[in-house]
């Protein structure tokens, strides 16, 4: 039996599956829980060093790369990227959702003190800096 047919045959038996439909439909918008602005945690590291006076090919030979081999094997990491310019460099690890933000920048400094040992020896070059993004300081 097809539907047309159906619906034509027991008005009341469709009306009342609707009526059903549009009930529970109701009930589950009142318990779905809505919020705003909710409290979302980016899992994303950033390291950033500077050199001052570098030419952005020389930061990115001797101290962006080490960096991103360095950090490729960090657990549950999603993506690494970087930014080199002249004096600065950049590299932002993203790990996967429901990554331990906090365990993940542990695991990123671990890693960053044993590439810091093939950096250049040159005074200048500052030791590299570990922040978690944090999207609540980041002006709407």
């Amino acid at each position: 039996m097809n539907i047309a047919k159906y619906a034509v045959t027991r008005p009341v038996a469709v009306t009342m599956q609707i009526a059903a439909l549009v009930l529970l439909g109701a009930i589950c918008l009142t318990r779905l829980p809505v919020d705003l602005l909710p409290e979302v945690t980016i899992p994303t590291v950033n390291v950033s060093t500077q050199w001052p006076n570098v030419a952005p090919e020389e930061i990115e030979a001797q101290v962006t790369r080490p960096i991103e081999q360095a950090l490729s094997s960090v657990p549950g990491l999603y993506q690494v990227s970087s930014t080199t310019s002249t004096g600065s460099s950049n590299v932002r690890v993203q790990f996967t959702w429901g990554t331990d933000i906090g365990q993940a920048a542990i695991d990123v400094m671990q890693r960053l003190e044993r590439a810091k040992r093939r950096f250049p020896s040159d005074p200048t070059l500052q030791s590299p800096t570990v922040t978690k993004f944090d999207p609540n300081q980041s002006p709407v």
